[in-house]
């Protein structure tokens, strides 16, 4: 497809409102934070942990070799090593010390230094260079440089080392070695150690010779060692403040296995480079042996974005990467399997050469079937006042699988694309992702979604989700609900201003046609002129999750963190659980993360992965945890005085209807899989009369209180259908049994499910209570999903 522009569709005329000014940098500008209780399986939201108690080795494209300690990082080439300290995330750059051996003598007389490149060992680089060897021991907070002369060399005498020092902050001698150091700390090299095959240990004293490093190993001590010899400086951090560590924008793959997800997020080694760090949770709960480094290298891994791939069980981070910490950005994406410390290659996905690129994001494919792929989508800069949305394929190694496709590469301002965690489940006909974005920049930005089919192709060309007068901003896609044939819905969400406060606004969708928006802020019942911003969404097939960040007393400086769940019926939404709170703090929280678990045997599983930061005046962290959507079936109308009183004073039991002649009440009990597609619901009627005939019926309607009915209570109301009778066995009755139709079916429940309601009447011919011969069971509500 050329990358040709196209004129923008008109824009509304806007009316007059508040001005709000939105960012046109990434997100990592913005101040974010968090602290929280959420309400996950039984356990805390955990810190995302970093594992500093070994050194992680990686290659750059250049074929250098990097390696990253908890406070250094260093590349090795052939011509020698260049150490940088971690003086704090807030270091306006990076200070790097290039250390190579310009010359090596024996009583005047030069040493071959001969290249033989670099490998590693353990946590040992060397360097060959003939009969010296340059090797580096690498520990989380050392590096021991060592020179080991292999055999006596042919000449005698003194043994004279020099070392090039090239770095951007100031050397001089100190006691017991060399420091090079500015205001915020620097490197150590402390005082060297001669150590020979016997173990003989001589001290030497590092000094400063033209700007070099230079070492002296006496000529008594090469006559009398015994070989190989080593000489040993040591390189140490030696920072000021280290506290300000920047640990953010954290993102969090859909689920492969239940309750199994991926998180990512940024690591500030300084203000022109981000590290970018994964570790695999389980239910809430980091995995802290599964930890690796996507980028741990000079260049700069900003605003990391995760997904899965079910087929190959492996997770793409995708970033906008400026190399080497400088220039335009380019979009970079970097695979790893699953369960393993193996990372595939750096890809390369849109270089800048049209224009930086910025705020990637990425979506995933839970099919079990091939082909499948991953999706990175992006903001291409091309100018000023016009910014792109484009979108690539990518395969699971991370490699570019087709050419790039122009969602939007109109002359209007669109930016901050954010595309659904899945393309959802199978069938493959109707897999889509589905990306939304914003348009203009300024006082009046609109919504925009597209569509984008499992194998590339653009199903729902770049469409208006709104286009009204406020400010709306950082939307976020859903995953699709379930569904067989046919356009399948989702969900938008984004952040309204109005003059007094902001508002989360979701709008559900069937393919590109756009549904009722709800004002979710409302619907919740939220703090009136709170605001509430920067909402996540995602699906888990069935029904609809919202994380979102809400002010405290109007603080622009302390967010909290909620969730709503919604579901959707007649392709309206209705707000099943509101404002939940999973954080509360006096810091600032921001951006979260959501994902759903949608895979092809776990339909509707129930748990969702989540991550957020947390944020103070120096430092910032990132949290994990998972969210439980609240149960879709639960009991009313019972007869133990909580739905009103029994006609006779025959209150029954807990969780029980009303009082029999035999027992202290019916109970329905359910059980099953409560999916219109998948229908296994069966009711089973208890503690009943031991032959007693019964009528299992549907209602739309749950009363709020119980009528009096019988010798029970009445509360199943709105449309009522008979679903089946049949008698009792030993006070026991269940539908369906063998043979019969699903409850669903009987009960003529939409395909995109709903609410019913559910009791059981059933004969009590005993002269007990009222002059009626009949009672019934406690109530059963069920919300029935796809």
């Amino acid at each position: 497809m050329p990358d040709v522009k196209t004129p923008a569709p008109a824009e509304p005329t806007a009316r007059e409102h508040p001005e709000r000014v939105i960012p046109d940098m990434p997100r990592a500008a913005l101040p974010l934070k968090s602290e929280a209780a959420v309400r996950n399986a039984g356990n805390a939201p955990a810190e995302l942990p970093i594992d500093f108690s070994r050194v992680f080795f990686d290659q750059s494209a250049d074929g250098a070799t990097w390696a990253r300690g908890r406070t250094y990082k260093a590349r090795f080439d052939e011509s020698g090593a260049t150490y940088i300290p971690f003086l704090g995330s807030s270091a306006p750059h990076n200070y790097p010390v290039r250390v190579e051996l310009a010359s090596a003598s024996v009583g005047g007389t030069a040493l071959a230094l001969t290249s033989t490149g670099v490998a590693i060992d353990g946590d040992e680089v060397t360097i060959g260079r003939g009969s010296l060897s340059e090797v580096w021991h690498l520990l989380p907070d050392s590096a021991e440089q060592s020179f080991v002369l292999a055999s006596r060399p042919a000449a005698a005498g003194a043994l004279s080392l020099s070392l090039s020092l090239e770095s951007e902050l100031e050397a001089r001698e100190v006691a017991g070695g060399i420091e090079l150091a500015n205001e915020r700390g620097g490197v150590s090299i402390g005082r060297t150690v001669v150590v020979d095959a016997n173990g003989t240990r001589t001290e030497l004293a590092a000094r400063l010779e033209n700007g070099r490093l230079a070492l002296d190993v006496p000529a008594q001590v090469l006559a009398s060692a015994r070989y190989p010899l080593v000489v040993d400086p040591l390189y140490t951090t030696n920072a000021l403040e280290v506290t300000s560590t920047h640990v953010a924008l954290a993102d969090i793959t859909n689920a492969g296995v239940a309750g199994h997800w991926t998180a990512c997020y940024q690591y500030d080694a300084s203000a022109t480079d981000a590290d970018d760090y994964l570790v695999e949770v389980y239910f809430g709960i980091p995995d802290f042996n599964s930890g690796t480094w996507i980028d741990l290298t000079g260049d700069s891994w900003i605003a990391p974005r995760v997904a899965y791939n079910a087929l190959y069980d492996t997770t793409l981070t995708l970033a906008q990467v400026r190399p080497n910490g400088s220039g335009p950005s380019e979009i970079w994406a970097r695979a790893h399997q699953n369960g393993t410390v193996n990372l595939y290659a750096k890809h390369q996905i849109q270089s800048a050469a049209g224009g930086s690129c910025i705020y990637a994001d990425v979506g995933g494919d839970p099919a079990l079937t091939g082909p499948t792929y991953f999706m990175a989508v992006w903001t291409r800069q091309y100018s000023t006042s016009d910014w792109d949305i484009h979108c690539n394929l990518v395969n699971y190694d991370g490699t570019v699988a087709a050419p790039t496709v122009y969602i939007e590469n109109s002359v209007a301002f669109d930016w901050f694309p954010r595309i659904s965690k899945t393309d959802g489940r199978p069938p493959f006909a109707t897999q889509e992702w589905n990306i939304t974005w914003m348009r203009g920049n300024g006082a009046n930005v609109n919504i925009m979604a597209a569509q984008v089919h499992w194998d590339g192709a653009i199903t729902s060309p770049a469409f208006t989700i709104d286009a009204s007068s406020y400010n709306d901003t950082f939307p976020s896609a859903s995953s699709l609900l379930d569904g067989a044939s046919g356009p399948r819905p989702w969900v938008v969400t984004y952040s309204r201003h109005y003059s007094t406060d902001d508002d989360i606004i979701a709008v559900p969708l069937v393919g590109s046609s756009v549904g009722s928006a709800i004002n979710l802020s409302v619907a919740e019942n939220a703090q009136p002129y709170e605001n509430q911003l920067d909402p996540a969404v995602d699906s888990n097939g069935q029904r609809f999750v919202v994380a979102y960040a809400e002010s405290y007393s109007g603080s622009n400086t302390d967010h909290d963190l909620y969730m709503a769940t919604m579901h959707l019926t007649n392709n309206a939404l209705t707000v099943d659980e509101a404002h939940v709170n999973v954080d509360f703090s006096g810091l600032d929280t921001r951006s979260p993360s959501i994902s759903g678990c949608v895979t092809e045997t776990d339909q509707g599983f129930p748990y969702y992965g989540m991550t957020w930061p947390e944020y103070n005046a120096t430092t910032e962290n990132v949290f994990v945890g998972a969210y439980y959507e609240p149960a879709t079936v639960d009991t009313f109308c019972l007869g133990d005085g909580s739905s009103g009183a029994c006609p006779c004073g025959n209150t029954g039991g807990t969780g029980r209807g009303c009082a029999n002649s035999v027992t202290n009440g019916g109970q329905l009990y359910p059980q099953g899989d409560n999916s219109v597609s998948a229908d296994t619901f069966n009711l089973s009627a208890l503690n009943l009369p031991a032959t007693a005939p019964c009528l299992f019926f549907q209602g739309t309607v749950a009363g709020t209180s119980g009528t009096a009915f019988g010798d029970g209570l009445r509360c199943t109301n709105g449309a009522v259908v008979r679903i089946a009778t049949t008698a009792a066995v030993n006070g026991q009755a269940v539908y369906p049994g063998p043979g019969d139709l699903p409850i669903s079916t009987k009960g003529a429940v939409p395909a995109e499910g709903g609410t019913r309601v559910y009791q059981v009447w059933y004969r009590n011919s005993a002269n007990f209570c009222t002059p009626s011969s009949f009672n019934l069971t406690g109530g059963v509500r069920v919300l029935w999903l796809r």
